[in-house]
């Protein structure tokens, strides 16, 4: 507040000295305004509908010159309609512009605003902007608010769509930018700017672009930052540049609460064309900043902001370049091309709480300064750390330290990446302590790397963990049940709960046909899924034998199919007679094995009650097996089956032929009759085994 009034004493010691004469005539309108009212409620009324034009908009400002509110009320200007604007209307403050009614189409710049000593206000009204057009250009002013402005097209690469130079006090709350060609707020030196609760959509350069710094009598650029930012609540969907970027500003400068998605490299643009960084394609990126906060909590307008969202862009989520004690607290990154967080050149970098999923290379990402002039601190990224992040799913590192110094790495989460949760090139005096991590490269069990350049490299009190699923992937018929389990406590959720859903305890229903994804989660982040495909419920089951006869102690196992495009996860089998016929596995197949002689039946039953039958005789075991002939020979390449027989009061369904020799006599069948083909010359002997034991043999010569 001391800052507020000594701006605005300034500006009046400015006036003042100029000799510049306050003008504070009646309101006039040369169309329809509410005259009778407007002296006391100081409020004009210029409505299109009954013949007011651009024209009475300008005369209006023009003719009335409010150059400080303090000497006189500020003036309210209602606009009402449709209005087409082609010439820049010239603002002189002490003004409140409510087109909260009004419908503004303009191919020219609508709204000028240079030294200002009043409070200006731009309230409501959808501005539909030609090419290269801006809505509002603001230089050396005080206490400039837009509020629930809805803004489409437009834009001018050297300034924006809203333009604020040097202007202290301000306000960007609640609009909206769709479509803009260029980025769609700029604001250029200046202190205490706040830019809250605003839309985004499809900006065609950076959403929001904040630079700090203020320039010399010479025009170079002084060490003064911009302080008191505040970059609050805002969505921004679809940008080609950078969704926020903050460059030279110092603490205050609060950057919490927002959602940045969908964010594109600029290919299309020069380099300079944006200010430097014109095609980075990230997120949020911080620049030259001192103290800057990202996702802090931060209370506005009585209501606490807290992390940022950031999702799906081409390059990195947020970038920390040249600055010193950033803080990047408790934001979500997801889907991000290149790296999650990278820090350049950046030291006392403080990265706390985040989640990051799916990051590109690198998860976290410290590197030096890129050139010689860089401060040692900020080269080696000093007095860092990294604590109580979760990081998932990176196709490089978790965590990488390029030639870093004095970094804590601790109570980290890192899983899923495909090479080191942390490595460490070149790094010095790193503590690495208390993380957890899963199924990431590993050496003697850490998941932590570093070369032979690295010295100070502290690590202890870290873990793994594994997190694992019964099933990672089965297919399920409409309708059916399966239980997935894990080994660690975990919540449960569907990618698709019409395909199928799943419960608290892990039981998926297959609803209708499709793919699905079932997955658990750990509390600290750690995830895995199963693939559910869901088929049609079967109309019908088939066994894979429908008789068969064994002998006593002899194995069996019955196969069975469903008809193609069904499924049945969930197949049952059961004995008629467990005195005869003894089942030792139920589940999808049927195992069982003959207990007495007599005859029983095994059933199939598939999840909706369809079912098939094997009759199984058992028999006694056999005493004996014959093989079919004693001795054969055989030219080389020619081939012979033989086959085998036991006595016809036992029982025997396994009979197993083998060679003595397969180099001479090659077996191409084994089961129940023994085929094999002469290789050479030689003697060989094919053996007939039953499954209790007995044995028969042929003698082969092979000429």
């Amino acid at each position: 507040m001391k800052l507020k009034k000594l701006a605005s004493v300034m500006m009046s010691v400015l006036i003042f000295c100029g000799s510049i004469a306050v003008w504070m005539p009646a309101l006039s309108a040369s169309a329809d305004i509410n005259a009778s009212a407007a002296e006391e409620q100081k409020t004009v009324v210029l409505d299109a509908g009954k013949g007011a034009t651009a024209e009475d908009i300008r005369k209006t400002f023009y003719d009335n010159r409010y150059w400080y509110s303090s000497y006189g009320p500020q003036k309210t200007v209602k606009l009402k309609g449709t209005f087409k604007i082609d010439n820049t209307i010239d603002i002189y403050g002490g003004l409140i512009i409510d087109a909260s009614e009004a419908v503004i189409n303009s191919n020219a710049d609508i709204v000028f605003l240079s030294y200002a000593m009043g409070d200006f206000e731009l309230r409501g009204g959808k501005y539909n902007l030609g090419r290269d057009t801006r809505l509002l250009k603001v230089s050396n002013a005080e206490n400039v608010n837009l509020d629930s402005v809805t803004i489409n097209g437009g834009g001018s690469f050297d300034y924006g769509v809203v333009f604020m130079y040097n202007c202290i006090f301000s306000e960007i709350r609640n609009c909206k930018f769709n479509n803009t060609k260029s980025q769609a707020i700029y604001t250029y030196s200046g202190m205490n700017i706040t830019v809250f609760g605003n839309t985004f959509n499809n900006t065609d350069g950076h959403a929001i672009c904040v630079y700090g710094g203020t320039n010399d009598a010479q025009g170079n650029m002084t060490d003064i930052k911009m302080t008191g930012l505040g970059i609050i609540g805002n969505k921004v969907n679809g940008a080609k540049g950078d969704g926020i970027k903050c460059v030279r500003c110092s603490e205050p400068c609060n950057i919490t609460g927002n959602t940045v998605k969908n964010i594109k490299m600029n290919d299309k643009l020069d380099y300079d064309e944006l200010r430097g960084e014109s095609r980075s394609g990230v997120g949020i990126m911080v620049m030259e900043c001192d103290g800057a906060n990202v996702g802090k909590p931060f209370k506005y307008n009585g209501k606490t902001y807290e992390g940022n969202s950031v999702t799906n862009t081409e390059n990195y989520g947020t970038v920390v370049n040249l600055s010193d004690s950033v803080s990047i607290y408790k934001n979500d990154f997801k889907d991000i091309g290149t790296n999650g967080i990278h820090s350049s050149a950046s030291s006392r970098t403080s990265i706390e709480n985040c989640t990051l999923k799916n990051c590109g290379e690198i998860g976290i990402f410290f590197v030096p300064g890129p050139v010689e002039s860089v401060e040692e601190d900020k080269k080696l990224s000093r007095y860092s750390k990294v604590a109580s992040n979760k990081i998932m799913g990176c196709k490089s590192f978790g965590i990488d330290l390029a030639k870093a110094s004095d970094v804590t790495v601790s109570s980290n989460s890192v899983y899923n990446c495909d090479d080191y949760a942390v490595y460490c090139i070149g790094s010095k005096k790193i503590n690495i302590k208390n993380n957890t991590i899963s199924e990431t490269k590993t050496v003697n069990g850490s998941g932590i790397g570093f070369n032979a350049e690295c010295s100070g490299i502290n690590i202890f009190r870290n873990h793994q963990i594994n997190l694992t699923l019964n099933k990672s992937a089965i297919t399920l018929g409409k309708g059916e049940k399966f239980r997935l389990t894990s080994n660690l406590s975990v919540s449960w959720k569907t990618s698709a709960s019409h395909i199928a859903k799943v419960d608290k305890n892990g039981n998926v229903t297959a609803v209708s046909s499709g793919k699905v994804y079932i997955t658990a989660a750990t509390s600290d982040g750690l995830e895995k899924a199963c693939t559910i495909t869901v088929k049609n419920a079967p109309s019908k089951i088939t066994l894979t034998k429908g008789i068969v006869t064994i002998g006593v102690g002899e194995k069996f196992t019955l196969g069975s199919s469903v008809p193609n495009g069904s499924a049945c996860s969930k197949r049952t089998y059961r004995t008629s007679n467990s005195s005869i016929v003894k089942m030792t596995r139920t589940d999808w197949q049927g195992d069982f094995v003959g207990v007495k002689p007599g005859v029983a039946y095994v059933t199939v039953r598939s999840y909706n009650g369809k079912e098939s039958t094997c009759r199984v005789t058992v028999k006694k075991a056999p005493s004996s097996v014959t093989i079919s002939k004693k001795a054969i020979t055989l030219k080389v390449g020619q081939t012979a089956t033989l086959s085998a027989s036991i006595p016809s009061d036992a029982g025997c369904a396994a009979r197993t032929f083998r060679t003595s020799n397969s180099s001479v006599v090659k077996m191409t069948k084994t089961n129940w009759t023994g085929s094999f083909k002469a290789m050479k010359k030689g003697t060989a002997y094919v053996t007939v085994r039953t499954y209790n034991g007995k044995e028969s043999s042929c003698k082969v010569t092979v000429v």
